[in-house]
């Protein structure tokens, strides 16, 4: 359907001010408002309104507060009680790692005396660390860390000794990179620059070194006591000569938990960018200029291109929908931005006169991406409005244009948190499996699969140290058309099967158009096939059907002789629905498949097949 069918709203030309919490971490390309709706904070005073100003923003959340300080015990909670909460947030103490005895009588050229400073205060950080840490330990709750608030200035002088360690902010920021390393070492934990958050914002609104020792470690708020109120002098408003920003800045660190929670565990990821270029990428309507300059991308379009290509190192997919003669957008491409971004980098292009909702549908079937997966980018409201229509669960980026790049850059929906090599490698392999797929729709089936020259790597991930769990585990938590269950699994819960006896079945594939990378996982215990999955690239290739023949003899070469199968519909995995009872299961409950070991399931001859390390 033509696009002029439909009508939007212009875009004004003013936005509305962008609220603080959202600065950092934009939720329009959210679907879900909250995540995070049950939560144990762990910390010592400067998380003391936290649940007031949490709650009063969403009474749908609720907060559970365990005050914290000085390395202390935390009391045990029960199992249940664990798997009530969604999330902890932990705020270590500072002043019980950074006291005042320890620095506060030191000489500023004093390097021996605060060296040993900076390592005590290192082993002080590692035992309230492990402290605080027991739940997590015990329950594997998923665990937020906040870092430290370092001081606004070097209290010793602007200009004295800026570097080194006894200036406090840099003493601070040590302590921060230390904790980082802590975090780094541990599954299920994740760092929080509380830092960033309140140089965002304006750390005068918020830190209260202003008015307070720097160790003190504590928001800013009214400081006098009634033991204060006998001076002569006025003793001043804190509220009034500061201005804080105490529950914006609250509201914004929860929002960065919980987008960094959104990216870890996979909640609406977008997969591919799907952008129009005159007006969107550069200034103007190419067909109508006479020649390309450097005035059509500086500002603003080249920022939009920036964030194109840190969306391409992250592996998400960009492609190209426009209303345009393609040799007028290659010869613009090539003089405005063939050095910057490469034509070849965006993964498909529909550039010509049919209607965008037609093009974009052409370009999410080629690359196999569902349209909640997808984000829409075109200054046109009626375009937009075009798409939607006909797709109504893309996303799209709506104006203000000024807002556009922080958007893509920060939205938690376009992050990530590992970069494997197949993410690194996606855009190429889709490329090739699009052009794969273009030769494979003039030929039978047959034909087409002996021409191939599959080949199939079979091998085993019995640990998270194997150099193939991370790629295993982003496959399992992204795939949901070919996910025999759609069951998510947390990092060290995966570790903890495979640490318990289980084991990770994973198949690399390449063929004559590219290498494909690790794209089907079988998680196995005993005699029972957890999960199967399969990455959509690589669907109608067999693969599937060769990891299952495979499962079945390696449940049958550890003694068993039936094996079991977990299959569950989802609202997504249709595709994968058939293969049980295509290859001789039968169904013995919900969600529960059975099947004797012998005969074996045969495999197809149109792939050369290696198997490594696969027996007993």
């Amino acid at each position: 359907m033509d696009a002029t069918a439909f009508s939007a709203p212009l875009a004004p030309q003013h936005g509305a001010a962008i609220p603080d919490h959202l600065f950092r971490v934009p939720d329009d390309l959210s679907p879900d408002s909250i995540v995070l709706k049950n939560i144990l904070l762990i910390g010592s005073c400067i998380t003391d309104t936290w649940i007031d100003v949490l709650t009063g923003s969403s009474r749908s959340r609720k907060v559970e507060r365990v005050l914290f300080n000085n390395a202390g015990d935390i009391d045990p909670i029960s199992e249940s009680k664990a798997r009530s909460f969604d999330a902890q947030i932990i705020s270590l103490p500072l002043r019980s790692v950074w006291p005042e005895a320890l620095t506060f009588a030191l000489e500023m050229d004093d390097v021996a005396g605060w060296r040993a400073a900076q390592s005590w205060a290192f082993d002080a950080l590692q035992a309230n660390f492990t402290a605080a840490l027991r739940h997590h330990r015990e329950h594997r709750l998923q665990t937020y860390v906040l870092g430290f608030l370092a001081p606004q200035q070097n209290t010793l002088g602007r200009n004295l000794r800026p570097r080194a360690l006894s200036n406090p902010a840099v003493f601070v920021r040590q302590l921060n990179w230390r904790l980082q390393d802590l975090i780094l070492a541990i599954d299920g934990c994740e760092y929080i620059d509380i830092d960033e958050i309140a140089s965002c914002l304006g750390k005068r609104y918020i830190l209260d070194d202003s008015t307070l020792h720097s160790n003190h470690h504590g928001l800013l708020a009214d400081i006098f006591g009634d033991a204060d109120r006998e001076h002569i002098e006025p003793l001043g408003d804190v509220e009034i000569l500061y201005t804080p920003k105490r529950a914006e800045f609250i509201r914004a660190v929860m929002q960065e938990v919980e987008g960094v929670h959104r990216t870890i565990r996979r909640i609406n990821p977008i997969k591919i960018v799907i952008f129009d270029l005159d007006d969107t990428l550069w200034r103007g309507v190419a067909g109508e200029m006479d020649s390309f300059g450097p005035e059509m991308i500086e500002g603003w379009p080249l920022g939009v291109v920036e964030a194109l290509t840190c969306l391409h190192k992250r592996g998400v997919m960009l492609a190209l929908c426009s209303k345009n003669d393609e040799a007028v957008v290659r010869a613009a491409w090539d003089t405005l931005y063939s050095r910057l971004l490469p034509f070849e980098r965006f993964v498909m292009t529909r550039i010509g006169w049919s209607p965008k909702a037609h093009a974009v549908g052409e370009i999410l079937r080629g690359v196999n991406v569902l349209p909640e997966n997808a984000l829409f980018i075109d200054d046109n409201p009626v375009e937009r409005a075009a798409v939607e229509h006909a797709f109504p669960q893309i996303r799209t980026l709506d104006p203000p244009l000024a807002t556009w790049r922080r958007r893509l850059l920060w939205a938690p929906e376009l992050q990530t948190t590992k970069l494997t090599a197949e993410a690194r490698n996606r855009t190429e392999m889709v490329r090739a499996q699009v052009h794969r797929d273009e030769v494979r729709a003039g030929m039978n089936e047959a034909d087409f699969l002996q021409t191939l020259e599959l080949s199939i790597t079979l091998s085993s991930i019995s640990g998270s140290a194997d150099a193939q769990f991370e790629r295993a585990l982003e496959l399992i938590n992204k795939t949901n058309q070919f996910n025999s269950t759609g069951r998510r699994w947390e990092r060290g819960e995966l570790a903890d099967f495979l640490n318990a006896g289980g084991r990770l079945l994973a198949a690399t594939a390449r063929d004559r158009f590219t290498a494909y990378g690790l794209v089907g996982v079988v998680a196995l215990h005993g005699r029972m096939i957890e999960q199967l999955v399969l990455s959509c690239r690589v669907f109608g290739m067999g693969i599937e059907r060769t990891l299952l023949a495979h499962a079945l003899q390696t449940i049958s070469e550890a003694g068993h002789s039936v094996a079991e199968a977990r299959l569950q519909a989802t609202a997504r995995n249709a595709p994968c629905l058939p293969l049980l009872p295509a290859s001789g299961f039968a169904q013995t409950e919900e969600g529960l498949w059975r099947r004797a070991v012998e005969p074996a399931l045969a495999n197809g001859r149109h792939a050369a097949l290696t198997v490594q390390g696969l027996t007993g």
